[in-house]
């Protein structure tokens, strides 16, 4: 199953869909409005040729959607995707369902206002640590905010509404002193990107917009003195990473290792961190070609996928000396800034790249790209705990 949205920031393959398929290449189109302003359109189909695509046209644009990842059941050739959730540009999260009887778009009357600034990561935490139980569903949603808010709801299917269930505050105090320029220290300060640990519900990093890296905890108790819809956000920032020059566009938490940390920011470096050694990274990448996403493979535990504003896609490998990409996808005929990539969790050797223009392309990777060494596991091992100048 693929699912993605024009304009085209966010894009996946959901494991629940077939494991194989026609490589392709599709765009969806925009939906001018009467006021001249452009309306999102998002698209869900499975990589199977005879089945039908649902399409969603929110009444106005969707900045980040996210599809439940609980699998539901459907009829043979049709697509099956997941309630979805898309986040208002304006700093609202509405739930909605995009194919009750495989053919149209319902709004439900699910929503949450989170704080007047932009929502900038939405996560399952159910989906974010790769484990959903029989027992309980993926009912409990995180929302980030360019306000520096980090907010968690619980998603009532019975009552179709959101509600808030806790928050946290990323502040100017938390910032170190070598980048915080221009900010109080108890205003909130812009959050870009954030993830949960693998293995720790409770553990999540969170990237900042004048590029801090932070180590959170969602067990802290102290107070902001801050407010939000009748609930006291909290600390939650526990350690604070070596910052980065620039925003920061990924912050990414490894799912084969509770210790390793991904970033990239606009510095143009990738970055591998340690939790165990927090004040410098273990490893840095620099890319001569603006960086503008990286995600990590789910198969190979050292390699990393890089989106180009040049429109290409490049691998590259921790454990290689040489940090030059061993494989590279090269741009369209009419290149534009790769603005996501996503691997299926199933599949492993497909990975889909979205663009600027709409565009979403499914690769195929070779078997060198998906299949790990013997000793790549151990190497990260390695350079997590090498502590040693």
């Amino acid at each position: 199953m693929l699912f993605f949205m024009w304009p085209c920031p966010h894009v996946w393959l959901l494991p629940h869909g077939p494991e194989a398929g026609p490589l392709f290449e599709t765009a969806a189109m925009a939906h001018p409005r009467a006021t001249g302003t452009m309306a999102s359109t998002m698209v869900a189909f499975s990589l199977d040729p005879r089945a039908i695509p649902a399409v969603l046209r929110p009444s106005s644009l969707a900045a980040l959607p996210l599809a439940h990842p609980r699998p539901r059941v459907a009829p043979p050739h049709r697509p099956h995707p997941s309630p979805c959730l898309p986040s208002w540009c304006r700093g609202r999260c509405l739930l909605s369902d995009p194919c009750p009887m495989w053919r149209r778009h319902v709004p439900l009357p699910g929503h949450g206002e989170c704080g007047g600034g932009s929502v900038t990561t939405l996560l399952w935490i159910d989906s974010a640590i790769g484990r959903v139980s029989a027992t309980r569903s993926s009912s409990t949603l995180v929302a980030t905010t360019s306000t520096g808010y980090i907010l968690e709801w619980t998603l009532n299917i019975t009552k179709q509404e959101l509600q808030l269930k806790s928050g946290f505050m990323l502040q100017g105090q938390d910032v170190p002193r070598s980048i915080r320029t221009q900010i109080d220290e108890s205003s909130g300060v812009g959050i870009a990107t954030a993830s949960f640990n693998s293995e720790d519900i409770t553990l999540f990093v969170v990237g900042a917009e004048v590029g801090g890296m932070f180590l959170c905890s969602t067990t802290r108790e102290v107070p902001t003195g801050v407010t939000f819809a009748g609930i006291g956000l909290k600390k939650c920032v526990t350690s604070v990473l070596a910052p980065h020059t620039g925003r920061v566009i990924t912050a990414e938490c490894s799912p084969h290792h509770r210790n390793a940390i991904l970033s990239a920011a606009s510095d143009n470096e990738i970055r591998l961190y340690s939790l165990l050694q927090p004040n410098r990274p273990v490893s840095v990448i620099y890319s001569e070609q603006n960086i503008s996403c990286a995600h990590w493979s789910l198969s190979r535990p050292l390699v990393v996928a890089v989106g180009l504003t040049t429109g290409q896609v490049v691998l590259y490998d921790f454990g290689q000396k040489n940090c030059e990409p061993f494989l590279t996808l090269p741009a369209a005929e009419k290149p534009s800034p790769i603005t996501t990539t996503a691997f299926n969790k199933k599949n492993m050797a497909l990975i889909a790249v979205g663009d600027q223009l709409g565009r979403v392309s499914l690769w195929q990777l070779p078997n060198s790209a998906v299949s790990p060494t013997s000793t790549e596991l151990s190497t990260l091992f390695t350079l997590l705990g090498n502590l040693t100048e």
